[in-house]
């Protein structure tokens, strides 16, 4: 791929070429940078968090013994969060995991639920528990064409939901008429391998996730996939960082470590911009009104960074001049990392956040990059990104949001708050009723 590079193809992404006495400088620069990069490598070589839902696709042989789900305790001041579970689509699956004629069960912002895939290769989302007898139809459950069929007394159902066939007694038996023989059923999005489902406490009609699109609308390839370790947390974490510019000077000044280590392999000076939506007024990039209410966009810069303990030092002027990062949400559960630079085109990092419980966050990360990307390249910048979300574990497992004490210099948390106050609305699950058993 390099080998098709000239000298005047190097001046469109270099802001000058050096003369012949400064190109042993460019080189020392570079190996810095690589050393560096080997570094950086080997800091991010840590485990993922595992296959997520837990366990194996049904039916499966033998007794099936359910993996415990670890509970958070009750946060210190946990009625001054938002309520548990936000409105919007939720990743429930990677599309790999539920193969045709596989039965998956998932518990996810406060519901227990099946998922299912047709012969014919839809997906369906359906409550769990079968309108029968409460037999939950992700254990033991099984597919025949397009319907899912309850173990016990063989009710089956549609993709949507529907009953289509009944053992014995008929439709018209039912007590409570025949539409209660129904079970409830969810609108499903399935994209560039990922499965996502439609939650809403009042069944408001889902807006278009076209987010999920852009390996399509800008050419990219599939890099990587990372499951991370559960985090601790309110979901709204992430999206909250968009109000707060100051922590991107500590928390993430260094790259690839804890801030506070002595020595710093990559030590990165940010610029964080107050945050675009529809509330405020703002623009997208061509200029045009910002019309998703749903959307929030987040800008970053470099002011500079520095490599090696602050051996080289590569200027803002230069990186912004080739590298631009964003953060698109769709929602607060669904993030988008996008990186733009001038050598290698786009990459592309989905952060996915699956509340499973009051506290308990399941977090998913998905890449694609331009084919001008070399693949390690695209997966260590990926490792990074995914590790600079790790630096705010620790703050976002033990914050409390009761204390708000803003000043002079603060962005406006305020607007933060009404935009994250649209994915909620009458009927969603509260505190007083998020700690009970999920609902049916």
């Amino acid at each position: 791929m390099f080998s098709s590079l000239s000298i005047s193809d190097m001046k469109t992404w270099m802001p000058s070429w050096p003369s012949q006495d400064k190109r042993a400088n460019y080189a020392v620069a570079f190996a810095g940078a690589g050393a560096a990069g080997l570094m950086l490598w080997w800091r991010l070589s840590q485990h993922d968090g595992g296959s997520w839902p837990p366990g194996s696709c049904q039916p499966e042989q033998g007794i099936y013994q359910k993996k415990k789900v670890a509970s958070a305790l009750k946060r210190h001041g946990y009625k001054d969060f938002p309520p548990p579970y936000p409105n919007g689509w939720v990743f429930v699956c990677y599309s790999k995991k539920l193969k045709a004629g596989g039965v998956l069960p998932v518990d996810v912002c406060g519901r227990r639920l099946v998922l299912f895939r047709a012969s014919d290769g839809k997906v369906g989302v359906l409550d769990a528990f079968c309108p029968h007898m409460g037999t939950h139809l992700g254990y033991g459950g099984f597919v025949k064409g397009g319907n899912l069929v309850c173990p016990y007394h063989l009710w089956q159902f549609s993709t949507s939901g529907e009953l289509q066939s009944m053992s014995f007694g008929g439709r018209a038996t039912a007590e409570k008429g025949a539409a209660k023989c129904n079970t409830k059923g969810y609108p499903t999005y399935e994209k560039h391998g990922h499965i996502l489902v439609w939650l809403h406490a009042d069944e408001e009609e889902p807006w278009d996730p076209d987010v999920l699109d852009y390996p399509t609308t800008m050419g990219l390839r599939q890099i990587c996939r990372f499951t991370d370790d559960d985090f601790m947390m309110h979901c709204m974490e992430p999206s909250h960082n968009s109000a707060d510019w100051f922590h991107f000077s500590t928390v993430h000044s260094a790259m690839g470590q804890h801030w506070l280590s002595r020595w710093k392999m990559i030590h990165a000076d940010h610029i964080l911009h107050p945050s675009r939506s529809s509330l405020s007024g703002s623009k997208n990039d061509d200029g045009t009104p910002m019309v998703r209410p749903e959307r929030l966009l987040i800008d970053e810069q470099l002011q500079q960074v520095k490599l090696l303990g602050g051996l080289f030092t590569i200027p803002g002027k230069l990186l912004n001049k080739h590298i631009q990062s964003q953060v698109h949400f769709s929602g607060p559960l669904i993030s988008v990392f996008v990186v733009t630079t001038s050598l290698f085109g786009k990459l592309v990092l989905y952060f996915f956040l699956s509340p499973t419980e009051p506290f308990v966050t399941h977090a998913e990360w998905s890449c694609f990059a331009d084919r001008r990307w070399p693949w390690f390249l695209a997966y260590t910048l990926a490792k990074t990104i995914r590790y600079t979300a790790n630096q705010d574990r620790e703050v976002w497992e033990h914050r409390a949001h009761g204390v708000r004490n803003t000043v002079k210099g603060d962005f406006d948390y305020d607007q933060y708050f009404r935009w994250l106050g649209q994915f909620y609305s009458k009927s969603s699950i509260t505190w007083d009723t998020a700690y009970e058993d999920l609902t049916w």
